[in-house]
């Protein structure tokens, strides 16, 4: 018997965060996963609200420490217009990390010196059916 299983499609990824170069590099990384589209980069937490509707992606991974709209104010965003997107939160420094604010608006945080060992199972807790490899 022939199995009709089709695997599950990509995870639409928007990564928002006010470091070119890490867009460009942590992009590049994302896309050489199985099960991820990168379908957006914003420079800004203002670029991000504004294509986010054309974009639709799956989750958001966000920068808390952008400037000048920072990442708190930009989930937050996200969570007043009714978006049921996922949001993780990306942070240079643990303390940036408000544990009443991850619990009201995000799906969790993740320190960037850690994202590559640290997001995928993160994830692949947010979206079980998908075929995530580290």
């Amino acid at each position: 018997m022939v199995s009709t299983t089709q695997p599950a499609p990509s995870i639409k990824v928007l990564l928002v965060d006010d470091n070119v170069l890490f867009l460009k590099h942590f992009s590049r990384w994302l896309e050489s996963r199985p099960c991820i589209a990168v379908v957006g980069q914003d420079f800004s937490g203002q670029e991000a609200i504004t294509l986010f509707p054309q974009l639709r992606p799956d989750v958001v991974l966000v920068d808390i420490g952008m400037k000048p709209m920072n990442g708190f104010q930009t989930v937050r965003h996200f969570r007043r217009a009714g978006h049921s997107t996922r949001i993780v939160l990306m942070a240079s420094d643990p303390s940036e990390a408000s544990v009443e604010e991850v619990r009201l608006y995000c799906d969790g945080v993740v320190e960037k010196d850690m994202l590559c060992s640290d997001l995928i199972p993160l994830l692949a807790r947010l979206f079980p059916g998908h075929r995530l490899q580290s």
